[in-house]
Formats: structure tokens, sequence, C-alpha cells
């Protein structure tokens, strides 16, 4: 993947995470009551798809790029 501005714009350190939104699968058991308790399990899916990306430094500053053709 080839991004337009890789370098924090406020300290000028790399990106290190990329924030997505994920789809999620949480377990859960019904109750007597009717309400929902959730079992602890997880699966995390793939990623939703979708430009820009919100990167994030080491300093935990946030900010968005666009994918550039390689």
């Amino acid at each position: 993947m080839n991004v337009e501005n890789p370098l924090c714009p406020k300290c000028g350190c790399p990106a290190r995470v990329i924030v997505g939104v994920f789809t999620v699968r949480v377990s859960v058991t019904s109750d007597k009551d009717g309400s929902l308790s959730k079992t602890g399990e997880k699966r995390v899916g793939k990623p939703v798809e979708g430009f820009p990306l919100t990167l994030e430094c080491g300093g935990r500053h946030r900010w968005t790029t666009k994918e550039i053709a390689a």
C-alpha cells in the first residue's frame, strides 16, 4: 500500500498504526428475561474498506491520508 503522507504532520514521526473500522462478532447468550449477555468470545473480521486511511504515530497524533498509484 502506497500512501501520500506517511509521516506525522505535527511531529514528523512515521505512522505506527492504521486506525480502522473492523467487523467484530461477539458471542452472546440469551437470558430468561429476554436480555443478552456477552460470553467474552470475540472474533475480528476483515477491516471495512474505505479511504482515506487514518494513521497514528507513536505520539498518538492522528491524520488522514490517501492512497497513491505505485
